[in-house]
Formats: structure tokens, sequence, C-alpha cells
């Protein structure tokens, strides 16, 4: 996969911003947890007094006063539980973004093991009469979230014009609100295609978790690597 080497992805700024957006929403769940808590409260007043507990203007005893109160959160249970379930979305959502941005980014590296889990597709979907579309190589729009990939299968692989719409979110609703014809998505299952009326149309490709090495370290530290690749694969088939 052609791109920059893995030192540089820190300084794009699409991923600088992606993982400040995933680092937010980790905070806003953590914070969103912990108002689950019992919270304490400590209020002070200090004056002059007579003695007879009235404080007053004219020089008498001093008094000091402290109060602590436990504010423990039960009214408001389901306004917290509602608030804690969205930030839990957000966060799941900003590490989707974040995963995608990486992926994105065309990373130069070697793929040196393929780990055999997370396995899914990336998809051509659509409507079940979309497929004609491909078959006459027409000039459609297409819906992805990854339209680095989208454009590599579509120009390279189809030989097909095609313009490609970059969205984030529920992108199955494009071909629904005519936004497009087809959309390139990752499909495990097929239910969320299945419950929005589309159906896999072809594979892009095959997805599963990766072992991937850059290309520097491959030259510098080929021995050590070379050893943690034997004993993943070891692994692997230990657990086969």
């Amino acid at each position: 996969m052609a791109g920059v080497p893995l030192q540089l992805l820190e300084y794009r700024p699409d991923v600088k911003v992606a993982e400040m957006t995933l680092a937010s929403a980790y905070y806003t769940t953590n914070k969103a947890r912990a108002a689950f808590y019992p919270g304490i409260n400590i209020t002070a007043t200090a004056g002059w007094t007579n003695g007879s507990g009235v404080t007053v203007s004219n020089p008498g005893q001093f008094m000091f006063q402290a109060l602590a109160s436990l504010a423990q959160p039960i009214f408001n249970n389901g306004k917290l539980v509602a608030n804690l379930k969205i930030s839990k979305a957000e966060e799941q959502i900003a590490k989707m973004n974040y995963q995608q941005t990486i992926l994105e980014a065309g990373k130069k590296v070697h793929e040196v093991l393929d780990l055999g889990f997370g396995k899914c597709r990336m998809c051509v979907c659509g409507p079940a009469d979309a497929k004609k579309y491909l078959e006459n190589h027409e000039l459609i729009r297409v819906a992805t979230k990854y339209p680095n990939i989208a454009k590599d299968y579509f120009y390279n692989t189809r030989h097909q014009t095609v313009e490609i719409i970059k969205l984030n979110g529920s992108i199955e609703l494009a071909p629904i609100v005519g936004l497009s014809e087809v959309i390139v998505d990752i499909v495990e299952t097929g239910a969320t295609l299945k419950a929005n009326g589309l159906v896999p149309i072809e594979d892009v490709a095959q997805v599963s978790a990766r072992l991937i090495v850059n290309t520097a370290s491959m030259k510098l530290h080929k021995e050590a690597i070379d050893d943690f690749i034997s004993r993943c694969e070891r692994e692997l088939e230990r657990r086969s």
C-alpha cells in the first residue's frame, strides 16, 4: 500500500485531529461515569458573636462553623445513565473515525502475517437492482468512509469511472435517500445492510487483523522482527 512512512503519520493534520477527538471522547466518557459517584460540598461561615448565637458587628467571641454535605445522585439517575450511554456511543464513533483515518492514510508497510481474527469483508453494496450499474460500467455515485480504497478498486480493478462521495456515520442510508447508487463499506454479518434493504454486490477485499511492519524497521531490526513473527506463527498454529 503506497503512502507515507509510519513515523510521519503523527504529523498529519487529519490524524492529529482524529487522535485529539478520540482523547476528548475518552475524557467525556470518564466524566459521565464519575457523575454516578457521590459529591461532597463543604461550606463555612465566620464572624463575631455575643454568646447568644447571633452574629453581631461588635467584637465579642469569634465563631467559625464548617458544614459538610453529601450529595448522592439518586433522583437524576436516569439522566446520568442516558449521558453515559451517549458518551460511550460518541467514544465508539471517535474510535472508528480514528481507525478509518489511519487506514486511509495509506501507510507504507509490509504485511507479514494474517492473524486470523476480526474477519470481515469490504464490499460494494446497494439495492439488489444496483448490480446492473456495475455490469454495464455506468457512471455512478459511490458513498464510502474509505474514499482511497474505493477509488483504487473502481479505477484500477474494475476500470470503471465513478464519483466518490466521502461520508461518515450510517452510510447505508445514502442509496435510500438518493445520495448514491452504491456504497463501499465493511460487512461482517450483513444484518445492517439487510435492515436497510441493501445486499453485498461485489467483494473489494477480505479484511482481518494483520501484523504489519514499517519498511525502515524491517531493514534495521530484521532479525528481531523475524523472531517475533516466528513466535506469532507458532502461537497461531498452537491455537488452530
